[in-house]
């Protein structure tokens, strides 16, 4: 068990901290990828960087919400031209998966970056998430163990 109490009890602060020790069990499995955070990842876009974000998980996952902006990695696969003078940036629920999708990125002689704490991490700093009806709170958090979603949004699984 990754955590003693509720996840439903933490606060936000507990949250993120949890994520990053999740996120760092993980990390082991892609030692030396890129990484950037979330909340850098909003402020390159803001900026007006050229950033393709590419969500790794499932599309049961992908159903209940992805990031606003994102493609999947079935789109990109199909055409990774789409990501030619862009960084990209791979996400799941906590980094993990998306760890070894970028690796394999990486390999390849692609410029990716992980985001470590992913659509977790991402809720934590302001980003926002679509699906087919447009703007949600919903998070598909693969696991209840993984309810560590900011105040305000909703964990599904």
């Amino acid at each position: 068990m990754l955590f003693q109490r509720s996840t439903a009890k933490l606060t936000d602060p507990e949250k993120l901290a949890a994520i990053e020790k999740v996120y760092q069990q993980a990390r082991s499995q892609f030692p030396g990828v890129p990484e950037i955070a979330a909340k850098d990842v909003l402020a390159r876009q803001e900026a007006g960087e050229n950033l393709v974000l590419v969500d790794v998980r499932t599309p049961e996952e992908r159903e209940v919400s992805m990031i606003a902006g994102a493609i999947t990695a079935d789109q990109f696969e199909a055409d990774p031209t789409i990501a030619d003078g862009a960084t990209v940036v791979c996400y799941c629920t906590i980094g993990g998966r998306s760890g070894m999708y970028t690796k394999n990125l990486c390999e390849r002689g692609i410029k990716a970056v992980n985001m470590p704490g992913a659509v977790l991490a991402w809720s934590h700093a302001g980003g926002k998430f679509v699906n087919a009806d447009g703007p949600t709170k919903k998070i598909n958090t693969h696991a209840p163990k993984f309810d560590l979603v900011a105040e305000g949004f909703e964990a599904v699984w």
